[in-house]
């Protein structure tokens, strides 16, 4: 199934959402960038697939996620949450002579997978599916008490983050991943309490520092070597300005915090 929340199409009404991501950007990078439709194959890269199917209750075309117990939901048979109370009054008749094998023949009036969650209170969500107390949101999976939020998997307490999974208390960041208490990150994974960061992985209290790896307690640090704060910000602007010189024309970096290491080497 072709995965809809890569889709550059949206009805979404996103102008908040455009607004927060050029916000998130210009933090990061120096230069807003926008629409956020643009970039949406790039952000939502990483992201669990998010299906269309038909509801076999209304009829609807309704979104299912494709992670965990929603993916085993036989299509043809799930639901939109609004009839979760009438599927519950459904019964099926049965005789004294029932066996394990008639009863499950009749078991397809009542089977009906219920694969939506909205809880708390909503504001502005889009084209979202599983969600609890969201303002300002689009295109999330999965997502817990947060706002400014688009194209992220199983996030809670986020703001202004974008392409976001599994991070949580965080803000500011785009392509973060396994993270908690990340503040102006980009392309971090199995971070945490760190701030200003660009390319780093298992990282902890590292602030103000570039293609770090495996480190703790660093600050201007470049490749996990302190630099200081003067050649550190000529690399973090040397490093922004090849972000933008990639992202603003094609809508996509190419490469990742999970690809990076692997690159070849080549001439800028």
């Amino acid at each position: 199934n072709e995965d809809f929340f890569s889709s550059e199409k949206s009805e979404a009404n996103s102008t908040a959402i455009d607004k927060a991501f050029a916000e998130t950007s210009k933090v990061l990078f120096g230069k807003a960038l926008t629409p956020l439709s643009k970039y949406a194959l790039w952000l939502n890269r990483r992201m669990p697939q998010v299906s269309l199917q038909k509801s076999c209750m209304s009829g609807k075309e309704m979104l299912l996620p494709e992670h965990s117990i929603f993916g085993l939901a036989p299509r043809g048979k799930i639901a939109e949450l609004e009839f979760l109370q009438e599927l519950g009054k459904r019964q099926i008749e049965l005789s004294e002579s029932e066996n394990v094998g008639s009863i499950a023949g009749k078991m397809g009036k009542i089977a009906i997978y219920i694969t939506e969650l909205v809880q708390g209170e909503n504001r502005e969500v889009h084209e979202s599916v599983v969600y609890n107390n969201l303002h300002d949101a689009c295109r999330v999976n999965d997502c817990f008490n947060s706002k400014h939020i688009a194209y992220n998997f199983f996030t809670d307490f986020n703001d202004h983050t974008f392409g976001a999974a599994r991070t949580f208390y965080s803000s500011f960041c785009i392509h973060c991943y396994n993270s908690k208490n990340l503040n102006r990150a980009f392309e971090a994974d199995a971070c945490r309490n760190c701030s200003d960061i660009m390319f780093c992985h298992n990282c902890e209290n590292v602030r103000d520092s570039i293609f770090c790896w495996n480190a703790k307690n660093l600050r201007y640090a470049v490749g996990n070597t302190v630099v200081g704060q003067e050649k550190f910000a000529q690399a973090k602007l040397m490093l922004a300005g090849f972000v933008l010189s990639e992202l603003e024309p094609k809508g996509n970096l190419g490469f990742d915090i999970f690809e990076i290491g692997c690159l070849k080497r080549r001439n800028q």
